[in-house]
């Protein structure tokens, strides 16, 4: 584990009355907590001080043997300060103690759903999720206004960021851009949010490579949907690199009055020239409840600069694509589509 010499190296406690705190002791506690964490005689971390820490007759860290004695922390933690008396009365407790020069690490291995995941007060807090199983994290206890919180995913079971999560403190909860669905993580994803004001929550104000996001795909005939209603709308997708990878389904409950070809819009991205289709999609994984179709349901991208951008579905017969028009499709039809295309 990484260490830190405390900024005084042998630091001088004085009393209430600034006379040196002679016989007094100080305790170390982690950040929050009631739970003994350990200072240190050297860099190595590896021999722990007593505890309490006792004072000599100069209010000095002392050995048992009187001699002065160094003070080093783990610069990854955060720690909880307790300063007594020689005859234990407690006189001042400091919380959220941290190093000047690291930022502290909060691991989390829980699994489930919600969670929240208590953090402590510094400017900056790493948080890394290496659990081995799905999450879901409702807040984050703890923040101060303007912290950053720096989220990294070293798992490949996702982890859900929620939206405004109702059973969470307002100054814990967590507030995504542009969607009120989760935010995903998954290995290496990495996103950032940073602590409102007095009363406020956290806001995700960026987002890196492995962050799975939502967005809201949109059927359309011919670029219309009138009286056309769904029961599943649903849409993720991952930047990786200058590629956009993911998937949507959207499944109907009613088609409504529109007419003309499938076309899927509403795409999180702006898509370069796309490649040929036999390389990166789009694919259809799954169509159900269609009528009529005279082949296998297949797709491809609009050109680049159309406006809007958008799919077309198709029925492959033999080397002729026939349009899916509506009139291909029922109440009930129900589409899955998985894509990669190059970003702008």
């Amino acid at each position: 584990m990484p260490s830190l010499l405390a900024p005084l190296p042998i630091p001088q406690y004085f009393d209430t009355a600034g006379k040196p705190l002679a016989g007094g002791q100080l305790t170390a506690l982690g950040a929050g907590t009631t739970t003994p964490s350990p200072l240190y005689a050297g860099a190595p971390l590896q021999v722990p001080l007593e505890d309490p820490v006792m004072f000599d007759a100069a209010g000095r860290p002392a050995t048992v043997t009187g001699q002065p004695q160094e003070l080093w922390i783990d610069s990854a933690l955060a720690y909880k300060f307790q300063l007594a008396a020689a005859d234990g009365t407690l006189l001042q407790t400091v919380d959220n103690v941290t190093s000047a020069f690291a930022v502290p690490v909060v691991t989390v291995t829980t699994t489930g759903s919600p969670a929240s995941v208590p953090v402590p007060k510094a400017p900056i807090v790493t948080v890394e999720f290496t659990q081995a199983g799905t999450l879901q994290v409702a807040g984050f206890p703890g923040g101060q206004p303007g912290q950053l919180l720096l989220l990294r995913s070293r798992t490949g079971f996702a982890t859900g960021l929620l939206h405004l999560d109702a059973g969470t403190a307002v100054t814990d909860r967590l507030t995504n851009f542009a969607t009120s669905a989760p935010t995903y993580l998954v290995s290496p994803g990495v996103a950032l949010y940073q602590h409102g004001s007095a009363g406020q929550g956290w806001s995700l104000i960026s987002h890196t490579q492995g962050a799975l996001l939502p967005w809201t795909p949109t059927w359309t005939f011919g670029g219309a949907s009138v009286g056309l209603t769904y029961n599943t709308r649903d849409g993720q997708v991952l930047l990786q690199g200058q590629y956009a990878t993911g998937s949507l389904r959207l499944q109907l409950t009613a088609k409504g009055t529109s007419t003309g070809q499938v076309l899927i819009q509403g795409w999180p991205y702006l898509w370069q020239q796309p490649p040929a289709q036999t390389v990166h999609g789009p694919y259809v994984g799954y169509g159900l409840n269609f009528t009529g179709l005279p082949g296998r349901l297949t797709s491809s991208y609009s050109a680049q600069g159309v406006s809007p951008q958008q799919i077309y579905l198709w029925a492959f017969t033999g080397t002729t694509p026939v349009a899916v028009s509506d009139a291909f499709c029922t109440n009930t039809s129900d589409l899955i589509v998985q894509f990669r295309y190059p970003v702008v």
